[in-house]
């Protein structure tokens, strides 16, 4: 599965215009033996995909092994052209066929193995180090920081200027791709080669790398995780207080769902920066929903400019006999209410339209939330029972049950 994300085409900026040593290959289309379209010829030593047979006229690609320097060219009707690499795209790596494995055979180990590490961009490097040592000692060193380098320079970079960057130590390529830290980031984009398999949390991470807390506590966490980095992330205060004691527990998610309530609750975030443990947030979110229902209910409804409270969306799934749909702001206080949790927060969410509340009785009572999910619709985001408690398994399955008939 490829880790490409939407955020790929914007990041998109490839390493082009240097020139290939190697010789370039004879346009000969009938002599390579092909199966199924693809097949590596041993003799030229090259990877032939023909995708002939599925068109009405001659259409080949050619990749070259890294002997050779990793070419590519096109023949299409008898016409030859030299193809940047990029062109090609990461399928090629990904796709599982006896001529691919043989082509990818030629490639070392070692290579394999870091370029692996990368979230997009693997053939064009894997080109840059078939060509270039430099190259292949920094990926082996630190895919991470290369792919960085690679995303940060202009589509006119030069073959010159390209050996000359991944030449210079390490500390200086921070700096280059606009990180501070020098030494310490650059061991920490090493240490992270594996762990962040997407464009996106990449990006997120060199944002992180930025904070000083944030660098000192992932120089000594073990491991470089997901959650910890989105946390860091999405609040770059945590690192720096005694509340960082958590970070290693968000990546559940009913821990993070209880954090960030928490910090919706709070107007000043002291309270939660001196917690210490789990036990120390619980506490303090369960003050927090208590106060929060002893609120009037007037002062927790949304207005318009007449003072009037705001009609909440038509609820976006029908409800049952046991489901009922939230449909004013005042179900949903007294929702809170009754189940002890901070559900009215989340009015303002629901009014705009991309959540929804129900109420369940199951073997127990329960919150329901539903969110509106981008070209996947509504889903189950968030299920509760009274004092934030977690749902039976049979309610869950009720739940699962009701969505699935009401999205058929």
């Amino acid at each position: 599965m490829s880790h490409t994300t939407d955020a790929d085409a914007v990041l998109q900026k490839q390493v082009t215009g240097i020139q290939r040593d190697t010789m370039t290959p004879t346009c000969a289309t009938g002599q390579v033996s092909v199966q199924n379209g693809i097949a590596w010829d041993s003799k030229h030593g090259w990877l032939s995909v023909d995708w002939s047979y599925l068109l009405d006229y001659d259409c080949e690609l050619q990749i070259g092994g890294w002997d050779s320097g990793l070419w590519a060219a096109s023949i299409s009707d008898g016409d030859y052209a030299q193809l940047d690499l990029t062109a090609v795209g990461d399928w090629i790596l990904l796709a599982e066929d006896e001529g691919i494995r043989a082509w990818k055979s030629t490639i070392p180990e070692q290579i394999l193995k870091a370029v692996d590490c990368l979230p997009a961009d693997k053939l064009g490097i894997l080109g840059l180090c078939a060509e270039c040592s430099q190259s292949s000692d920094l990926l082996i060193s630190n895919p991470l920081l290369l792919w960085l380098l690679y995303r940060s320079e202009s589509s006119a970079v030069g073959r010159e200027h390209w050996i000359d960057l991944v030449s210079r130590p390490q500390r200086d390529l921070v700096a280059h791709i606009g990180l501070i830290g020098g030494r310490s980031t650059a061991r920490l984009l090493q240490k992270a080669a594996g762990a962040l398999s997407t464009v996106d949390a990449i990006r997120m991470y060199a944002v992180v790398l930025r904070n000083a807390d944030s660098r000192k506590y992932l120089s000594h966490a073990a491991a470089i995780r997901f959650s910890e980095v989105k946390a860091m992330y999405d609040y770059p205060w945590v690192a720096g207080c005694q509340a960082r004691a958590i970070l290693q527990h968000l990546s559940e998610p009913r821990i993070r769902r209880n954090f960030n309530d928490t910090i919706a609750l709070l107007d000043d975030l002291e309270p939660l920066k001196r917690c210490k443990s789990l036990d120390e947030v619980s506490r303090l979110h369960e003050r927090l929903v208590e106060a929060l229902n002893r609120q009037p209910d007037l002062k927790l409804l949304r207005r318009d400019e007449k003072g009037n409270a705001l009609p909440l969306p038509e609820a976006p799934i029908h409800g049952t006999d046991a489901i009922v749909p939230l449909t004013t702001q005042q179900d949903i206080i007294s929702e809170g209410h009754r189940m002890k949790h901070c559900i009215a927060t989340y009015i303002r969410t629901v009014l705009e339209g991309n959540y929804y509340v129900y109420s369940g009785l199951f073997e127990e009572p329960v919150t329901i939330g539903v969110m509106k999910k981008p070209s996947v619709g509504w889903v189950i985001d968030d299920v509760r029972a009274k004092r934030n408690a977690d749902p039976s398994k049979a309610t869950m399955s009720a739940l699962e049950a009701w969505l699935r008939s009401n999205s058929e």
